[in-house]
């Protein structure tokens, strides 16, 4: 618990400076020029109006080093005492919503898996699987729609299992992210569900998707960790481009909150298999050899 909070203090912190490096970057380059701002606003305070260049060089280093660096004329110091333009606020504003975004989405999944460490039970209804691997497949080529990206379907039973259609939804959608975001642009992603069996429990029906991609793969150490929380394998990716790190960590712990499991098979320069298999529902082994 102490590494987790550890984590996530440092993980919100970098979104929280970007936001404040830019706030104080706009007060103290005086708000917009020409008037465009309320009188409050474009007059500047005994305190704005003294500060020195080493506190607005602080303010603009903050808003660097927190979401990197700034575009277009926000980066010339030369203009450091010159009111913003309205070209310019919206760079700023822009930011600021993307840093906002990101650290609403990582309050977002901090609390999933707060939820799932209290063990609270998930919603137990018929979920199809075909039907959340196709919509994750069909959203995945709108998304990157110069790569091949398919989906494989077996035979058999009904792909229905028992759980919380919207989890089981993200579960999908974050092995899939994870695919399209540590892979090379253009690099095929391949799914693939059908039916067998859990490892060790051959009484157990299950169904099985495959998220397969042709990256780079990951090493045996990287492969021990990467369901770690905060754990990312390329520490050199930057976090607006990497994620959280939270993203396999919340399909593992979900995957165990509806009974089943994640496995992970790669190798350097073979890619990497992300397999998740889920109880069959009653419903779906009623339905096996029916031929539909």
């Amino acid at each position: 618990m102490r590494r987790f909070l550890a984590d996530a203090s440092h993980e919100l912190r970098t979104p929280l400076t970007a936001i404040r490096g830019y706030a104080e970057y706009y007060r103290q380059r005086g708000g917009l020029r020409n008037g465009s701002a309320s009188p409050a606003t474009a007059k500047a305070s005994p305190a704005t109006a003294e500060a020195s260049p080493a506190t607005a060089t602080a303010a603009h280093a903050s808003a660097v080093a927190g979401a990197g660096a700034i575009p277009g004329s926000l980066a010339d110091p030369s203009t450091r005492d010159e009111p913003l333009t309205r070209q310019d606020m919206d760079r700023i504003m822009e930011r600021v919503e993307q840093e906002s975004s990101r650290m609403g989405g990582l309050v977002e999944d901090m609390l999933v898996l707060a939820r799932l460490d209290q063990q609270r039970p998930v919603e137990r209804r018929p979920v199809d699987l075909l039907t959340l691997a196709a919509d994750a497949v069909q959203d995945a080529r709108i998304v990157a729609p110069s790569r091949s990206i398919d989906l494989t379907v077996g035979t058999g039973a009904a792909f229905l299992v028992l759980g919380d259609e919207p989890r089981l939804r993200q579960v999908i959608s974050n092995l899939m992210n994870n695919a399209l975001t540590h892979t090379p642009h253009g690099s095929p992603i391949s799914v693939r569900i059908f039916t067998g069996y859990q490892q060790g429990q051959p009484a157990v029906p299950c169904a099985i998707v495959e998220v397969t991609d042709h990256g780079p793969g990951l090493t045996q150490e990287q492969a021990s960790r990467v369901f770690e929380r905060f754990y990312r394998a390329d520490q050199a990716r930057g976090r607006r481009t990497g994620g959280s790190g939270l993203g396999l960590a919340i399909v593992q712990a979900l995957v165990a909150a509806h009974g089943g499991t994640v496995s992970l098979d790669t190798a350097p320069g073979h890619g990497a298999t992300f397999r998740i298999t889920l109880p069959l529902a009653p419903e779906a082994l009623a339905t096996e050899g029916a031929g539909d």
